[in-house]
């Protein structure tokens, strides 16, 4: 439905005229001029009508699922049971160190650090991958004659906006006996913002036609509410990527942007995917790593100056590298090749001080690499010179 909006002075225009046809009607007239208290009524009446005119237009909004956003998006496909796939907090490793190392150091988790800045705060959790972890004693342990251990932390806030780079921690902030400093070698990216409006309501739409269940966008469904960043492929009547046609199998391939999914993606995909209420009977669906395309890219720039290229090479390198990272699992519909031309274009993109692209290969050559359905295209190496 198309509103009919008008503005303060088109309702105070359509009001004046209607007064004064009314009045010469009677024979007589009434002043509309600046100062007159008709004028007065008729600014306040206009007033009134723009804030019905909003609230209006809220309601409109706010009814559909395209026009809406935030929470109400949120409320209008709750009433399906379908659920916005939430933020999480960015994650990463610590040293920990010490000037002396005479005595033994008990980091408990749940101790907090901040950038050096004060900004960003984060918390010690356990992590049994550590070897400084101590399930017994719930805390990370610096024996004596120990320097530094490595422990991970995670922001106290989610989302994107937690992510830090290299060198950014530094201020210790709970009570830590016989520990002198801490810092982060690498940055750390894991740090997402819950899904966003626009996702949001693509996956609703596949779930709203998946209802049948046992469908490849029933599926796709399924994967893509696991967690944010995934990408799939399903590939039906194959017993895996690239085999032979196989009456009643089929596989689905999944990648993270990192071309190694974790096992316990893997297996929650696997959980939402390939249950009994998803599959058909007599089905049977495997979910496995998307198999990686390994891109080895190399190219020349060249820059005014030597400053200007210093500056510019790692600007590019991350701009190619970002890219491939956001390619998606190839499907029949969508192949999603790592395009040869599309690395010269991305390297002049990255900095305005490029002036020139030259001797580029992928892969060694000059052509095109990936887009078999099923498989994904990562970066293995990007060497810009």
């Amino acid at each position: 439905m198309q509103l009919s909006l008008q503005t303060k002075s088109q309702v105070v225009a359509t009001l004046t005229a209607a007064v004064q046809g009314a009045a010469a009607a009677g024979g007589f007239t009434i002043s509309m001029n600046p100062g007159s208290a008709m004028l007065a009524f008729g600014n306040a009446c206009a007033g009134v009508y723009l804030w019905l005119q909003w609230l209006a237009t809220q309601v409109l909004s706010a009814a559909r699922l395209a026009t809406c956003s935030g929470s109400d998006c949120d409320s209008f496909c709750a009433d399906f049971g379908f659920i916005r796939i939430a933020g999480t907090p960015a994650t990463g490793e610590v040293t920990f160190a010490r000037y002396s190392a005479a005595q033994q150091a008990v980091i408990q988790v749940g101790s907090t650090i901040k950038t050096t800045d004060g900004t960003q705060s984060f918390v010690l959790i356990a992590d049994t991958t550590q070897p400084a972890y101590s399930a017994s004693a719930y805390a990370y342990v610096i024996p004596a004659g120990v320097v530094s251990i490595t422990a991970t932390v995670q922001n106290s806030v989610v989302g994107a906006a937690g992510n830090i780079i290299a060198g950014a921690l530094g201020l210790v902030t709970s009570n830590i006996p016989y520990v002198d400093t801490v810092t982060n070698a690498a940055a750390f990216t894991d740090g997402l913002n819950a899904e966003s409006d626009t996702a949001f309501k693509f996956r609703f739409g596949l779930f709203l036609t998946s209802l049948a269940k046992a469908t490849p966008i029933a599926l796709q469904s399924a994967v893509l509410g696991v967690a944010q960043s995934l990408t799939c492929a399903v590939l039906s009547g194959v017993q895996a990527v690239g085999g032979g046609f196989a009456p009643g199998y089929g596989v689905i391939a999944v990648d993270d942007g990192s071309g190694a999914t974790p096992g316990a993606v893997l297996a929650a995909v696997a959980a939402a995917a390939t249950g009994p209420s998803m599959l058909a009977l007599g089905a049977l669906c495997a979910v496995v790593q998307a198999p990686v395309v390994s891109a080895d890219v190399a190219l020349t720039i060249t820059c005014a100056t030597p400053v200007q290229k210093a500056a510019a090479v790692p600007l590019v390198t991350a701009a190619i590298t970002a890219y491939i990272a956001a390619l998606p699992v190839a499907t029949v519909a969508a192949p999603a090749p790592l395009p040869y031309s599309a690395l010269i274009k991305i390297a002049y993109g990255a900095s305005a001080n490029v002036t020139n692209v030259s001797s580029v290969t992928l892969n060694g050559a000059t052509t095109d690499i990936g887009g078999a359905p099923g498989t994904v295209v990562r970066a293995n190496t990007v060497t810009v010179s």
